[in-house]
């Protein structure tokens, strides 16, 4: 609790803030009413109050108050829990009305929580307090992203780098409106970092072949220019290069023991750099 907190009784800001209505009894009522209830329901109601002013204490509607102030208002994402309309992943209850008639149409949306929401209302704060530099704009980024570059090409163009691989999940999506809106005017910004980590699957064809497949991940500005793969035995430390050439997401993987098992790994490259490497992959190869 601030030294002020601990100065005033709650009582005496309770007459402070009902003696502003004098003129106004059922408004005067309705405030000492809820002041009550504040009071009875919190152990300490003023560190509370003081909790939830500050943008990096604040919690729910609170937190939306205060986004609301540094005009961010809390971002929403794609919910994929279908179940909770009526149907579930395998398609059980799309034969239901009303969802029947609506369910390609359904894009059920959830407000981000509020750990992340805090990050964008601290760069907001950060931003709309900023010179309107490219500069101050690196400087709001690194309260999110602490390795943030933001390089000033001087032709009304700025480039964002070391953010676009932030684990958390969707950060950079959602952010990116937010940062084009605190640029000064005229100024358009893109992102190029390296590529987004591919996702794996390895599927045993015989006793000395798997085959191996990834998905594209985001470029990150930067078009993708080829894939690394590597593999290693189980209880090897050393990974081995499978000599991958190219933009292809397959790769047989042949010459392989029997009855062994392997892991594989596979990332993405582009101009900037090399992407994370993907969830390594286990693969057992059939006996012979």
């Amino acid at each position: 609790m601030s030294d002020l907190a601990q100065r005033i009784d709650a009582t005496a800001i309770a007459d402070l803030r009902v003696s502003q209505w004098d003129d106004a009894p059922r408004l005067q009522a309705l405030i000492s009413e809820l002041l009550g209830v504040v009071t009875d329901s919190l152990t300490d109601p003023l560190a509370y109050l003081e909790r939830q002013l500050r943008p990096t204490t604040a919690e729910g509607v609170w937190l939306d108050h205060v986004g609301d102030r540094v005009g961010c208002i809390r971002p929403t994402i794609d919910d994929d829990a279908i179940e909770r309309f009526g149907f579930d992943q395998a398609g059980v209850g799309f034969d239901q009305a009303p969802f029947s008639t609506v369910q390609d149409e359904l894009v059920p949306q959830v407000a981000v929580g509020d750990a992340y929401y805090r990050c964008f209302v601290d760069f907001c704060a950060r931003a709309a307090l900023s010179d309107g530099s490219v500069g101050s704009l690196e400087e709001a980024l690194r309260c999110d992203f602490a390795n943030a570059i933001v390089v000033d090409n001087a032709d009304g163009t700025a480039v964002i780098r070391n953010v676009a691989n932030d684990p958390r999940p969707e950060i950079v999506g959602l952010i990116t409106p937010m940062i084009m809106d605190a640029m000064p005017a005229g100024i358009a910004v893109t992102i190029h970092d390296p590529p987004g980590a591919p996702v794996l699957t390895a599927t045993v064809v015989s006793s000395t072949q798997i085959d191996l497949s990834w998905t594209q991940p985001r470029d990150h500005g930067e078009a993708i220019t080829g894939y690394d793969v590597e593999r290693r035995f189980v209880n090897a430390q050393t990974w081995r290069d499978q000599g991958h050439t190219g933009t292809g997401r397959t790769l047989s993987i042949t010459g392989l023991r029997a009855n062994r098992t392997y892991l594989f790994r596979v990332r993405a490259v582009n101009s900037v750099g090399n992407g994370p490497w993907s969830t390594v992959v286990t693969a057992r190869t059939l006996s012979s």
